[in-house]
């Protein structure tokens, strides 16, 4: 790496060799998936906008989850607020498998949505519960065969 590349490694422009990037990544794989990480990488190669979409990557799943102060599962609530609160459902699926992921169970989610249904009303809870059902599929399978065998054994 030359003078030049470390100077900007964690900074603007963006750098594929500066250490935030490369704890986003990681981190993105691990809750994402490689296929999620591949999108992304994809996307920096754009001439455009590559360089900013990496330097707004890089700073949020890198730098801003490497915080001390708040850990991953209060990060991912606040996420999901907010997410609730602006509509946004492409992230929310996103900060759901990062609250997975840090340990939150599906009940805790689900109670997420609910506590927001009295400041963001309605249509938010139903736009979390959708979400949930997508992203929560396996674990409220497991939950309902859960269920059917505990009736089963009664």
């Amino acid at each position: 790496m030359t003078d030049i590349d470390n100077k900007y490694a964690d900074g603007f422009p963006f750098s594929r060799e500066g250490e935030d990037f490369k704890q986003g990544l990681s981190l993105m794989r691990e809750v994402l998936g490689e296929e999620s990480s591949e999108h992304i990488e994809s996307l920096l190669d754009n001439p455009l906008f590559g360089d900013e979409l990496g330097y707004v990557f890089s700073k949020t799943w890198g730098a801003l989850y490497e915080r001390e102060g708040l850990t991953l599962k209060e990060r991912s609530l606040i996420l999901m607020g907010t997410d609730l609160a602006l509509g946004r459902e492409g992230p929310l699926k996103d900060h759901m498998k990062v609250a997975l992921h840090a340990g939150m169970k599906p009940k805790q989610i689900i109670e997420v949505l609910f506590q927001t249904v009295f400041y963001l009303g309605a249509p938010a809870m139903v736009l979390g519960l959708k979400v949930a059902n997508e992203v929560l599929g396996p674990e409220i399978k497991e939950m309902l065969e859960q269920k059917e065998q505990q009736n089963s054994n009664q």
